[in-house]
């Protein structure tokens, strides 16, 4: 939990990553720039926690006192590996169906709504687990604490999606992309999957926080069968076909963790999915603003289409920024200091 640390940590890693890509890159290493950069960065990473809280292990083992660490180790570890495989699995079977240039509108549309909900469920994350950890014995506050996340990390991150689904087409002719309008559509359909995605990381986290990693197993299990399998299908049939199969098939797989979140947190499952997805309706209330919002500025794009865009998403950010401070009081004034949750 100490934060400020791992910042100083992670930001000096960074830099020195930063340095030594561009050096390589500029040397004409090409991709091993990239590889040779996240090594530095992890192996500063490691020297800086060990500045921090020095571990020097002895020469003693027993198997016997690590056996529990170890299982939830292999289970987390596995977890890890299967998430990365369901994930990337639909570029592997887009690219040999559809082709590069096809894997390429695709990969647009879909970094354009994994990119920021990633970003944010990791900040999120490194958050949340060492604060479950702290809570597993005390259910009412890890049940009063995980609702509260998870409601404010919808809000949060569905605002930056909705924002980035209005105004897709917009930002891609203003920055003259327009070659690249084959994602929008792509982008559209994996807007509601991104809405799932920006929260159901927390359940993963409330897992290992309380020592449940092989639930988290068996899910990534599942994941890693059912996913490649509806992308496989689905490339049958078209490129927006994959799109819909990551909207339709992947809420359905979460379902399996909703029900292990329930029985952690001592709640029915239905209890569970409301209070979880509680931010919803804000969020569709913000959505139809910005979209009346794009629909009075249309006739001014076709003349001014950067400063039509540019001042369209200013004022529809400035208006989440005021739906999540109005909506969440509690949990921002808790980040500045001013109460506990």
């Amino acid at each position: 939990l100490e934060f400020k640390k791992l910042a100083i940590i992670d930001n000096t890693a960074m830099s020195f990553a930063a340095t030594v890509m561009i050096f390589m890159a500029y040397s004409g290493f090409g991709a091993w720039s990239i590889i040779f950069g996240d090594i530095t960065n992890r192996f500063v990473q490691l020297l800086g926690c060990f500045a921090a809280k020095p571990f020097i292990p002895s020469l003693f083992f027993k198997f016997s006192q690590i056996k529990e660490m170890f299982y939830f180790g292999i289970y987390a570890t596995g977890s890890r590996l299967l998430y990365n495989f369901y994930t990337h699995a639909d570029y592997l079977i887009i690219g040999k169906v559809f082709g590069t240039e096809a894997l390429g509108v695709y990969t647009l549309a879909y970094r354009l709504v994994s990119d920021p909900v990633r970003t944010f469920a990791g900040i999120v994350n490194q958050v949340a687990y060492p604060t479950f950890s702290k809570l597993q014995n005390e259910i009412g506050r890890l049940r009063k604490y995980f609702f509260t996340i998870s409601r404010f990390s919808l809000l949060f991150t569905g605002s930056i999606l909705v924002l980035i689904v209005v105004f897709i087409d917009w930002i891609l002719i203003a920055g003259g992309y327009e070659k690249w309008s084959g994602a929008v559509p792509i982008a559209y359909i994996l807007a509601g999957v991104g809405i799932v995605r920006s929260i159901s990381p927390l359940i993963p986290q409330l897992l290992n926080a309380v020592g449940q990693a092989r639930k988290n197993f068996i899910y990534s299990l599942c994941m890693s069968v059912g996913m490649p399998l509806s992308f496989y299908v689905a490339s049958r049939f078209s490129l927006f076909a994959v799109a819909w199969s990551w909207t339709v098939i992947y809420p359905f797989m979460v379902m399996i963790l909703i029900f292990f979140g329930a029985s952690i947190l001592e709640l029915s499952p239905i209890k569970f999915t409301i209070k979880f997805f509680s931010s919803l309706p804000i969020l569709a209330v913000t959505g139809f603003i910005c979209f009346m919002i794009k629909l009075l500025l249309s006739k001014y794009h076709h003349e001014f289409p950067f400063l039509t865009t540019v001042s369209a998403v200013i004022f529809c950010s400035f208006i989440a920024i005021l739906v999540i401070l109005h909506r969440e009081k509690e949990i921002v004034l808790s980040l500045f200091g001013k109460r506990r949750i």
